[in-house]
């Protein structure tokens, strides 16, 4: 299931009819802490679950379940975080935080993006608690080792140059995204479409 945060009110508009959207897409600032809140109630929740089965994590316990007690990964995208920092800091910093502490077991996931990367934003305990994180091309080394803790995405090329650091890659490894059009998209979404 997805919750899409969009302040910019552009981006995330050609998945409004989604059937993976768990709610309807956030586009006013005041409206993300409310929504944070209630992801935060749905870990402690999916933790009370997991203590109640005896396991540690989503997987297993939607496989000692029965099919219709099962619960879906959950994956927050929040599209310029900086944005919602500089309106609502202590709305969504502190909440924010507690998701990235906590929520991966319990199989909540976010994804935060942001065009401008500077140590206001992307502030220690946030950082510290965000095990993977990608760079598309930057204009410094300062901003690489913001993203990254290193440098070289002020090296990318652009067009889907990109270095992803995570568990699996920690010194960094250099990939190449994907575009997809908006036409793609619209096919897929026609046939994952609300009806």
């Amino acid at each position: 299931r997805l919750v899409l945060i969009d302040p910019k009110r552009v981006e995330f508009g050609i998945f409004a009819s989604s059937l993976f959207c768990a709610c309807d897409i956030i586009t006013d600032f005041e409206d993300v802490p409310p929504v944070f809140n209630a992801l935060i109630a749905e870990m402690e929740d999916r933790y009370l679950c997991l203590e109640q089965a005896g396991v540690s994590d989503l997987d297993q316990y939607n496989a000692s379940v029965t099919p219709d007690k099962r619960r879906p990964y959950i994956v927050v995208v929040v599209d310029e975080f900086a944005d919602l920092l500089m309106q609502n800091a202590e709305g969504f910093e502190q909440p924010a935080i507690r998701l990235a502490q906590k929520a991966r077991a319990c199989g909540i996931h976010l994804v935060l993006a942001t065009q401008r990367p500077s140590a206001d934003v992307i502030k220690g305990l946030l950082k510290t608690n965000i095990p993977g994180r990608i760079a598309l091309s930057v204009s410094s080394k300062i901003d690489s080792k913001i993203i990254l803790d290193i440098t070289g995405a002020e090296s990318l090329t652009g067009k889907g140059d990109l270095i992803c650091l995570c568990p699996a890659f920690r010194d960094g490894i250099r990939l190449q995204g994907a575009y997809i059009t908006n036409e793609e998209i619209q096919k897929i979404m026609a046939t994952k479409a609300k009806t």
